[in-house]
């Protein structure tokens, strides 16, 4: 299998891939996880595979707290899948429960104002669970090689949270086209400063239609960029600083030879990533920020 990933909203280099998983007759899994209705030319991403994943976790551009979808035009392998969602088990009452609770916090306290106060109760949510056993809040126990010891895996996801990924699928146009508008502002301010030299070249790429989840560049001195951003955006959340992310154990044990992705071992330390999802006064807020502190 290929798995090939659109970051960021950004569609990757996908046409030499599909003519290498077709050459060698390789199944193509396209990662949308963090892309959701870009486009290389005219066609969306997600198409261009045999198969294609799309996350709805509390950071994706489809937000139902956590979970996802797969898609697919291949009916034997749709088939199989139902299948397989049939006859998942459900998650606990208690930990669909503790999911409730920490969807409810999320949409009260998420916002750039709260940060501080979200890292604080965060913390006393997860020494409540360590020294009362109770349920944790979210699914984080399938960061490693090892199937969760608390919770099925796959699971399926909860009625209520399906309920809310209806209700951000009717939402996405408007929500597209100001996360659209939010990338052409933070761009158009980038230009102006020494940041944009550093801007992926497919920001410039006329043929690719781009529906940002975050703005994305790397930085010589990215720690120092992080901190002057960390007024507005949560820094500690910035992706991809090493070539293998969101796992609990070390990169040697997932088989990676250091030296086997020189790019992304380069530019990783440096990378800056703003979120897109904000409205227009916390727009003009952040670009205000970045005129200030990235001259």
């Amino acid at each position: 299998m290929i798995v090939a990933q659109h970051s960021f909203g950004i569609p990757c280099d996908i046409e030499p891939i599909v003519a290498l998983a077709n050459k060698r007759r390789i199944f193509l899994l396209e990662d949308c996880a963090l892309t959701l209705g870009s486009k290389v030319g005219n066609t969306v991403v997600g198409n261009f595979g045999d198969a294609a994943l799309f996350s709805t976790d509390h950071s994706k551009p489809l937000s139902t707290l956590t979970g996802g979808l797969i898609y697919t035009k291949n009916k034997e392998l749709a088939k199989k899948l139902r299948s397989s969602q049939l006859h998942s088990p459900d998650l606990s009452l208690q930990r669909q429960e503790a999911l409730w609770s920490r969807l409810l916090f999320e949409a009260a306290n998420c916002v750039p104002e709260r940060y501080a106060r979200v890292d604080l109760i965060s913390l006393f949510r997860l020494i409540k669970i360590k020294l009362f056993r109770a349920e944790g809040d979210f699914l984080s126990e399938d960061f490693g090689t090892h199937r969760p010891p608390s919770y099925p895996y796959p699971a399926r996801l909860p009625s209520f949270l399906a309920a809310v990924g209806i209700i951000e699928v009717k939402r996405w146009p408007l929500v597209a086209n100001e996360r659209r508008e939010n990338l052409t502002e933070i761009l158009a301010t980038l230009s102006e400063i020494k940041s944009a030299n550093n801007l992926p070249a497919a920001y410039k790429n006329k043929n690719l239609t781009i529906i940002p989840l975050r703005v994305a560049w790397s930085e010589l001195d990215g720690a120092a960029v992080r901190y002057k951003l960390s007024k507005f955006v949560h820094v500690s959340w910035t992706w991809f600083m090493s070539p293998i992310i969101a796992t609990k154990v070390s990169l040697e044990s997932l088989k990676y030879n250091w030296g086997d992705c020189p790019v992304s071992e380069k530019i990783g330390p440096g990378m800056i990533n703003i979120p897109c999802v904000f409205d227009k006064s916390r727009r003009s807020q952040l670009v205000a920020l970045i005129r200030r502190n990235l001259k």
